[in-house]
């Protein structure tokens, strides 16, 4: 026999849990001057990315997630802006959210 409450309380726990997108995807770290600090920051969510942490010293170490499938033409596209002055280097491999 079956249990209304119970049936509706799954459903309303389904209905709430929604649909959760993970991919593979590569740490990245880009170590590059204050100048061109800002830039970064909207280089990564524009390319899919989310910054993960950043490290202020004598210059600036964002490390940052992206889906792996993304991870060339990120660089491809931060060498022609930086002028080839960086490029992301992969430190990991995982998989993660990636809504």
């Amino acid at each position: 026999m079956r249990c209304p409450i119970l049936d509706f309380t799954a459903n309303i726990a389904v209905a709430a849990g929604g649909i959760v997108t993970r991919a593979m995807c590569a740490r990245l770290r880009v170590t590059c001057d204050y100048y061109f600090y800002g830039k970064m920051t909207s280089l990564v969510p524009e390319a899919g990315g989310i910054i993960e942490d950043t490290i202020f010293e004598d210059n600036v170490t964002l490390i940052f997630r992206l889906p792996l499938d993304l991870v060339d033409s990120f660089n491809a596209n931060l060498i022609d802006v930086s002028n080839g002055r960086y490029k992301a280097e992969k430190t990991d491999e995982f998989f993660a959210d990636v809504d």
